[in-house]
């Protein structure tokens, strides 16, 4: 075996680090000047925690400053996932938003290069009072998952966003509480109320939190300064990145237009909260690491001073090259000395030795392109690993590739070792472990997990004659965990009506065939099967089942199981209730969505209205008009048209506004005529899209109440 046994113990304690997330980042447009970030990273060591309620609270301008302008390694968190959220796209169930909120902030602070990380505790809405947030979240457990995360990452700062859902929201409250606590247990030495041992959690003095808050003494970061090789701002940054929040698309600008955001600097310790500065590193530094330190310092400064005149000169190349292999050497044997190293040690060697491996990469030109055939696995299914083209390596070296995922029960080439020897476009064949964790489909094993999906580490290891030239290469493959065939329902509770749709997904993840029928079958409620058939791996259908329904009980919930063959895969939930309503009347609703909760429910009423998707309607042509929810908050030039409205409702018309958000409702010149006419302008000021996703009784009794002929 070529490979040291050294070099092997750092590599696995690199890859209990949080995965950097480079690829697909902002990093790969610094092109040639991406040795400026490598040389900002290695002499920062500072390290960020943010927290946030859920994914869009964070500010991604200040997460940008602290990244790309102070060389941060970058963490953010966010309490829940956004489950039921108000969404800018479609209308969805809280489990298919919370995938897609958790898959666009994974995106958003990947560009910027931040680490992601979930607690995934159950949504509470920004209403919710304080003693609804006690029943739901249990403080003891979300500040030790705190200080579980506060001792993985060991940060010197902590941000904590605000909840731009409600500012002075209980839940936000509740986490700022519950995070100040967790700082103050796991900085203290000894306490009744310190860690219990079984955590194994080693104390951890973050050294400043900054709050985002309205309060005195404010602090405003400077996320408008240029980066001096992007040539913008660190907030034009943060916003590039918040375009992947497609789902806040109208909002998260709104939530910008104050300018630059203001925090509290607090230090949560034993004698209370006070204004500080902010310090980049005021660690005490171990005699034992002076020298790493001071070749740490002159390697960067001579990189900084001479870039132009290394890239041209290969002796003055080489020479720093040589430097580098030197401090790394240093720093590996410390690292190899574990047991003597304090927490801050572990973490500042580590920290080095990453930002060494990435700025000798970069000064030889290191890079890896791959192929992997299966991004979705089962347990114990092949998928073939290739790489396709790797560059910064020499002739007289020997490339090895090592999967330390073995000791995890992956396979290689059916071997147990974990070390080859590595040739370009020689595909590798890798088997996923017999017993894994499903995180695919997200909605259904993914929404609960702290990360999105599950990296394969992959190490590429070139040893040269020469020290300074070898080099080790991480790749983090992404991947997901499936079961081999899997059942999707799609609209899990329904209205008890003939003919009902019920919209289900199959799908084949595995290589085999299969072929079976899919039905709903119970004593009052069933659906005629469906035969599907799948004859290999990533195929998958949408499809609907017509709900046939027999005699029910009024005002009755009835718990129907669907079967594939005779196995039971899953359970539907059927809603009885009496609704009536004017069907002569002529209906128009102004809507954002394509496919809209509102439109649907009207259908079930057995109202066919008219659609005008973010357009003026044909008023002459309805006895009433809907806004949907939140239809003011989107784009909509229909409100010009104020006038025309007015002569609506003049004529006997009915104008019905469904919830919108306040901040764009009290700017709306539909304000004053609520106000004004109340008798024809009636505003619904609660959101139905949940209720209405859910068939809620009450919410169709609603629309059959305010569609009723005693209403006009």
């Amino acid at each position: 075996m070529y490979i040291n046994r050294l070099t092997i113990g750092v590599i696995s304690l690199l890859c209990c680090m949080v995965p950097v997330l480079s690829a697909s980042s902002i990093i790969e447009q610094l092109n040639h000047s991406v040795r400026y970030q490598r040389v900002l990273d290695l002499s920062s060591n500072l390290v960020v925690l943010a927290i946030a309620v859920e994914p869009g609270d964070e500010d991604l301008g200040l997460l940008s400053y602290f990244r790309f302008g102070r060389g941060a390694r970058v963490v953010t968190s966010f309490l829940t996932n956004g489950d039921s959220g108000i969404s800018d796209t479609e209308p969805e169930l809280p489990a298919h938003l919370a995938a897609r909120r958790r898959t666009e902030a994974y995106k958003a602070l990947r560009y910027i290069d931040s680490g992601v990380h979930f607690f995934a505790m159950d949504y509470m809405p920004p209403g919710s009072s304080s003693d609804e947030i006690t029943e739901a979240w249990n403080r003891s457990d979300i500040q030790l998952n705190i200080m579980k995360l506060i001792n993985r990452i060991k940060p010197d700062i902590v941000i904590l966003f605000s909840d731009h859902e409600s500012q002075i929201s209980q839940r936000w409250k509740y986490l700022y509480e519950s995070t100040r606590a967790a700082l103050y247990r796991i900085g203290i030495p000894d306490s009744v109320i310190a860690i219990p041992s079984e955590h194994g959690i080693a104390r951890w003095n973050v050294r400043h939190t900054f709050i985002e808050s309205d309060l005195p003494n404010q602090l405003h970061f400077p996320v408008y300064t240029l980066h001096p090789v992007l040539s913008r701002s660190y907030s034009a940054i943060g916003g590039e990145a918040s375009l992947f929040y497609k789902s806040l698309k109208h909002q998260m600008p709104r939530r910008y237009q104050n300018g630059i955001r203001p925090y509290t600097s607090m230090e949560l310790d034993v004698t209370g909260s006070g204004i500080v500065d902010i310090v980049p590193n005021d660690h005490p530094l171990p005699p034992r690491l002076e020298w790493c330190n001071t070749a740490v310092k002159l390697l960067t400064d001579t990189v900084i001073q001479n870039s132009r005149y290394i890239t041209a000169d290969q002796k003055s190349e080489t020479s720093v090259l040589s430097f580098v292999a030197t401090v790394m050497d240093s720093i590996n044997l410390h690292i190899a000395n574990a047991g003597i190293l304090t927490g801050y040690e572990r973490r500042l060697l580590l920290n080095w030795r990453l930002s060494l491996e990435e700025l000798r990469n970069e000064l030889l030109g290191v890079s890896v392109q791959y192929t992997l055939t299966d991004p979705i696995l089962t347990p114990r299914q092949l998928t073939y690993f290739t790489v396709t083209s790797i560059s910064g390596t020499t002739e007289d070296g020997i490339t090895e590739i090592f999967f330390p995922a073995v000791d995890d029960g992956w396979f290689v080439n059916e071997s147990p070792d974990k070390l080859f020897s590595m040739d370009v476009n020689v595909p590798f064949r890798i088997v996923s472990p017999p017993t894994v964790e499903y995180t695919f489909p997200r909605h259904q094993f993914d929404i609960k997990r702290p990360e999105i999906g599950v990296t394969l580490p992959i190490f590429i290891i070139h040893r040269a004659k020469s020290r300074e030239n070898s080099f080790t290469y991480r790749i983090d493959v992404p991947l997901d965990f499936a079961p081999r065939f899997s059942f999707e329902l799609l609209t899990p509770v329904v209205y008890a009506r003939q003919s009902e749709w019920v919209i289900i997904r199959l799908s084949n993840h595995s290589r085999d065939g299969v072929s079976d029928i899919v039905r709903i079958s119970s004593e009052d409620i069933n659906a005629v099967g469906k035969r599907f058939a799948f004859t290999g791996k990533g195929q998958a259908v949408t499809d609907t089942l017509a709900l046939e329904i027999g005699q029910l009980n009024p005002d009755s919930t009835y718990i129907v199981p669907i079967f594939i063959g005779t196995e039971p895969v899953g359970e539907l939930i059927v809603r009885n209730f009496p609704t009536k309503v004017d069907s002569s009347l002529r209906v128009g609703v102004v809507t954002p969505f394509t496919t809209s909760p509102l439109i649907q429910a009207l259908h079930r009423l057995g109202i066919s209205p008219g659609v005008y998707q973010a357009v003026a309607p044909a008023y002459d042509e309805h006895d009433v008009i809907i806004f949907d929810e939140r239809m003011f908050s989107h784009k909509y030039d229909g409100i010009l048209f104020i006038d025309h409205l007015i002569r609506f409702v003049h004529l006997g018309g009915k104008v019905i506004v469904l919830f919108q958000d306040r901040l764009v409702w009290n700017s709306s010149p539909l304000t004053g005529l609520f106000d004004e006419r109340e008798d024809k302008f009636i505003y619904i000021d609660f959101p139905l899209q949940t209720r209405l996703l859910e068939i809620d009784d009450d919410a169709y009794r609603f629309l059959a109440r305010i569609l009723s002929p005693t209403v006009f």
